[in-house]
């Protein structure tokens, strides 16, 4: 499989992480599952009306098959924007 680009740091942490489950073409209820939310809830943060922990952003970047240092690059560009 060949590398994703990265996403741009400018965008909401939501609407970064719906791009790369866009990419990888994942469902909002496959991505929930896998790591372990409700749909609702993924959907809550993709739109910017959630604020996630560290541990909900490390389980959903694991799921979406996100290294390290695009982990901390998620985190540091907010997570509390509006999408």
């Amino acid at each position: 499989m060949a590398a994703l680009p990265p996403l741009p740091s400018t965008l909401p942490i939501g609407r970064r992480l719906r791009m790369r489950r866009d990419e990888i073409g994942l469902t909002a209820q496959e991505v929930a599952a896998l790591a372990g939310l409700s749909p609702s809830q993924l959907s809550r943060l993709e739109h910017g009306r959630h604020r996630p922990t560290w541990e909900t952003v490390e389980r959903i970047c694991a799921v979406l098959g996100l290294s390290i240092v695009l982990r901390e690059e998620v985190i540091a560009g907010g997570h509390n924007q509006a999408a």
